[in-house]
């Protein structure tokens, strides 16, 4: 997904079912509920015949560096009802079967009531044994930051990778990850790059390069957030100790993070390569324009300059530099945000 899509309670996007991606049938006793020639129904039919078309995906050996005692780690993932089931189950796959070194365990936070397809999905990875996923679920639709903070307190590992529902990770994006935090213990949060494509994922749109040093890090965290969200790995209990996912109005919950670990002189890192595709949308440039993202923007950034993140002098540069790019044209504002992605 776009890597600041907004995830509020109640937000919505329009989902879509492609045919020509290996799903599971539906569950026997929801089938039964639904009647002959419902659009449930024939949903369901396209799933069985995508199924037995398709090649299933062969598992991949985890591989560590000899002599080096694996670091064991959770995946965090969050599905909300308009998630696509197709993006969903790519982005599973991605982190569990596609990977060269594979997760402990995948906890999948279930954000409120979902589709039957989306339970399809969910039904499927939770029956896989050697994937570990396990299903954690909101009776209410409670949004991002708090679905995060329920599926944090049910990691059983140290280390917390994020994924979200609907990209996809790169094949060898874990074992490069902590291949890394084999050799660095005191790196609290570590990040990498990501390409961002168009919803089929056929074209790259943009890209997100993040600086990987860690005084370059402090310096860039002062203007924008200094690591890509969807390429996180944490140490769990860190993140908890800086008050875990803020509860905030808006899509900053990553740059929140990044300068409470900041301030209490936590290790940040970005491997300089790239770990994931994002999935973009024609809406994801009109989201990020308007009064009222101007006015949560602004209230985000006057409440870290209260909480000694950011200085009056960075508080108003940001606001500055930021009220202008919001109200301009998307256009105009697509272009600006190309451009400065790759700075």
């Amino acid at each position: 997904m776009d890597p600041q899509k907004d995830r509020s309670a109640g937000a919505s996007r329009q989902s879509r079912f492609h045919g020509g991606v290996p799903q599971p049938a539906l569950r026997q006793n929801r089938s039964e509920s639904v009647s002959a020639g419902s659009p449930a129904v024939a949903i369901g039919e396209r799933v069985s015949v995508a199924l037995k078309q398709a090649p299933g995906t062969p598992l991949r050996r985890s591989r560590t560096p000899s002599g080096i005692r694996p670091i064991r780690f959770s995946v965090l993932m969050s599905v909300y009802r308009n998630d696509d089931p197709i993006h969903f189950w790519e982005a599973i796959e991605s982190v569990t079967a596609k990977q060269t070194r594979r997760p402990d365990e995948v906890i999948l936070v279930v954000d409120g009531p979902v589709s039957e397809d989306l339970e399809t999905v969910i039904d499927h990875w939770e029956a896989q044994p050697m994937h570990n996923v396990r299903v954690v679920r909101c009776k209410q639709n409670v949004g991002l930051a708090k679905a995060m903070n329920v599926g944090l307190q049910h990691c059983r590992y140290d280390y917390v990778a994020r994924m979200d529902a609907d990209d996809v990770s790169l094949s060898d994006r874990f074992e490069k990850q902590f291949s890394y935090l084999d050799q660095h213990a005191d790196v609290s949060l570590l990040g990498g790059w990501y390409r961002q494509f168009d919803d089929k994922m056929q074209h790259c749109l943009t890209d997100r390069k993040v600086p990987s040093q860690s005084d370059a890090i402090k310096q860039y965290s002062r203007k924008r957030t200094p690591f890509n969200h969807v390429t996180a790995v944490f140490k769990r209990d860190d993140l908890m100790r800086v008050g875990g996912y803020p509860s905030i109005d808006g899509l900053m919950e990553d740059w929140w993070i990044a300068l409470r670990m900041i301030k209490q002189g936590m290790r940040l890192a970005n491997l300089p390569e790239y770990h994931v595709n994002v999935r973009g949308d024609s809406a994801f440039m009109r989201r990020r324009g308007g009064w009222h993202y101007l006015r949560s923007e602004f209230a985000n950034l006057t409440a870290m300059n209260r909480e000694g993140l950011m200085s009056m002098r960075d508080l108003v540069q940001n606001l500055m530099i930021r009220s202008g790019v919001r109200i301009i044209p998307v256009g105009l504002r697509s272009m600006i945000y190309k451009a400065i992605r790759r700075v």
